[in-house]
């Protein structure tokens, strides 16, 4: 006999699908309120989900559209949100643009208590390749003291810093890893300096390598400012 765990409830995002129309859309607003576009949904499948979407939409009444505003947010990270609660399809999280969008997802299962979210992305952060030095460290300056995505935070750093010691010999090797990757992005290369170099151990023949000839290095780079 077929059941519901037969059903694949995705198929009801598809927009050519008339089974069972979505009566709410989340529009979705970046930090400063400009829309970046919107994701359907269906209130009853929700409900079931999240305590919060159910205390939200219980006051809806009436058959028409409910649209409810998430501002701060990538759409991005909202539309994979919704496709995880309808398909559990942990190969999602692997398509994803950013690892921006992966720690936003950490912060929308915390606000609509999304059971088992932060298990998840925590096992997904454990499988990143760590390659896009930019967008790695850019996440890591920015949540670095957000205590919601901590424990996902504290997984990313740990392998970030683990790559960059089995990958470079000296701190020079280091910072010409890093100028290659963040441009002149001098806020971030600040933080690397003292969150992330100031942590990597290198035997003392490589530093006094990486010592006589750091600054010059650097001089010649341009972060030269910074030892102005």
């Amino acid at each position: 006999m077929k059941n519901l765990r037969d059903f694949n409830f995705i198929d009801l995002l598809d927009s050519g699908s008339c089974q069972i129309e979505p009566d709410i859309q989340f529009n979705v607003m970046d930090k400063d309120g400009t829309f970046l576009g919107s994701v359907k949904a269906h209130q009853f499948l929700l409900s079931l989900i999240s305590p919060i979407f159910r205390q939200k939409l219980s006051t809806h009444e009436d058959s028409s559209l409910q649209t409810i505003e998430i501002k701060g947010f990538s759409l991005e990270s909202v539309n994979t949100m919704i496709k995880l609660l309808y398909s559990g399809d942990r190969t999602l999280m692997s398509k994803l643009s950013s690892l921006e969008s992966l720690f936003q997802l950490v912060l929308l299962g915390e606000e609509y208590e999304l059971r088992g979210c932060r298990t998840m992305i925590q096992e997904r952060v454990q499988q990143v390749n760590i390659s896009n030095y930019y967008d790695v460290f850019q996440v890591l300056k920015k949540y670095e003291d957000k205590f919601t995505v901590e424990c996902v935070w504290s997984i990313l750093y740990k392998r970030t810093v683990s790559v960059l010691q089995r990958s470079c010999r000296s701190e020079k090797d280091v910072l010409a890893l890093v100028e290659t990757n963040i441009d002149s992005d001098a806020e971030i290369f600040k933080w690397i300096k003292t969150k992330i170099i100031a942590n990597l151990k290198f035997n003392c023949s490589q530093n006094m390598v990486a010592s006589n000839g750091l600054k010059i290095v650097l001089q010649n780079s341009h972060f030269d400012h910074l030892f102005a």
